[in-house]
């Protein structure tokens, strides 16, 4: 992403947050929006054709992510609604009936999956309940063992994330739900639903339903150059039921009323189609290459004792796997005075965050926070969290690319330890 004059290039390291449309994406979404844009719901030819591309996007969805029956992908607007939507079926199906229920999630989910729960334990106090389990503070991950200490026979729901959107950590889903499975078999009550949030996860790793034994899997398409609606895999006979959240006319086989936006899910199964034929990955070799060498080049420039790469272990194993893209990195050498957002306001180039699009400037209870929760719960100190940069490449991410950010950086720190240091305050 280069300007011609250097000086004033920007260099977006931030594609966890979101990411460009891919070029074929857009020329899908265009040429939709102008041949094909009638109802799909309509029984004259038009209408067919629009229902076709809505079904045959849908099959593109159903590919990327293994699944053998694209019936069981509804759209959605986005990896939020699906989240919220598998919450809101414990109340809509458990509570109706007058059920108890448990939910085991983790203190590390999106706020998507977080407050929905949080909302409806705090509605429905003597009926919901909810056990939160914490990442092993040595790699960031949720053990398998822990998960299956918080289930008790009235647990409806477990959600873990597959990947983690700030320290990039892939969680051990597939170990999980095996995990929980034998559990519900051997104390001879029915298996909870589980769900997963792949958001962050579809384009970076392979993600497989049936590998994973999940129930549920959201997927938001930005995240993977495609447009901002998403998708949500809802696995038939699963011990919850998806029920629909609006009344209307039907669409979405009745589970989520409103006309389809033909033009966006052709986007989004066109980029899911990308994932699909890149067979030899170059695209996630690409993320993989800039991001290790945008680690060499920070510590390169700021010495091995000026950053700590946080839940990162070279050669760690596969329950210790990470986003190939993702590099959330403590800058240790900043004086205490600054926190990372100092860092980002003297970069002439990097574009980046400091956390969560989504809720890097917000506490647990909704208030300006200087510390990342999400971080000091996977391990992070406080005092590192307080200078952690999260920094992620994308599919057209250069060396060159990298090089800059690392001096951009650097020199920012520089500036701050000059300030520092003429204020008297430099330790």
């Amino acid at each position: 992403m280069a300007d011609s004059d250097e000086s004033a290039r920007r260099v977006y390291l931030d594609y966890n947050a979101t990411t460009p449309y891919a070029d074929e994406v857009r020329a899908r979404i265009s040429h939709v929006m102008e041949h094909y844009w009638q109802n799909p719901s309509c029984s004259y030819a038009e209408g067919v054709r629009a229902k076709d591309i809505v079904e045959e996007s849908r099959r593109d969805v159903a590919d990327v992510i293994g699944c053998d029956d694209p019936s069981q992908i509804v759209f959605t607007s986005g990896g939020t609604e699906a989240n919220n939507w598998v919450v809101q079926c414990l109340r809509l199906n458990e509570l109706q009936a007058g059920r108890p229920v448990h939910i085991v999630s983790t203190n590390i989910e999106h706020p998507s999956v977080a407050l929905p729960i949080q909302k409806l334990c705090k509605e429905v106090p003597t009926t919901v309940s909810c056990t939160l389990v914490s990442p092993d503070p040595e790699t960031g991950a949720v053990r398998a063992g822990n998960v299956v200490a918080a289930l008790t026979p009235h647990t409806r729901l477990v959600s873990v994330m597959l990947a983690n959107n700030e320290t990039g950590v892939v969680q051990p889903v597939a170990a999980i739900s095996r995990a929980v499975c034998t559990w519900a078999r051997e104390s001879g009550v029915p298996p909870p639903a589980i769900h997963t949030d792949a958001a962050q996860a579809v384009g970076k790793i392979p993600v497989e339903v049936n590998e994973l034994g999940v129930d549920f899997l959201t997927i938001a398409g930005h995240k993977f150059y495609g447009p901002r609606i998403g998708a949500l895999f809802a696995r038939h006979g699963s011990s919850l039921s998806l029920v629909p959240l609006l009344e209307g006319g039907g669409q979405e086989r009745g589970l989520r009323s409103g006309t389809e936006n033909t033009a966006l899910i052709a986007g989004l199964g066109c980029a899911c189609q990308l994932i699909t034929r890149d067979s030899k990955q170059s695209s996630v070799q690409t993320m993989a290459t800039t991001c290790t060498a945008l680690r060499q080049e920070l510590m390169n420039r700021l010495g091995t004792e000026g950053v700590s790469f946080n839940c990162w272990q070279p050669g760690a194993d596969d329950e210790c796997r990470r986003l190939p893209n993702t590099c959330s990195v403590a800058v240790t050498r900043l004086p205490l005075q600054f926190t990372a957002r100092a860092i980002l306001a003297k970069c002439r180039h990097v574009v980046a965050g400091v956390g969560s699009a989504c809720h890097s400037d917000l506490d647990d209870s909704g208030c300006a926070s200087s510390v990342d929760s999400v971080l000091t719960r996977s391990g992070v100190s406080s005092s590192a969290a307080r200078c952690t940069l999260r920094l992620s490449t994308g599919r057209d991410t250069t060396l060159q690319d990298v090089t800059l950010a690392a001096e951009d950086i650097y020199r920012a720190v520089v500036e701050l330890e000059h300030e520092a240091m003429a204020t008297g305050n430099n330790s």
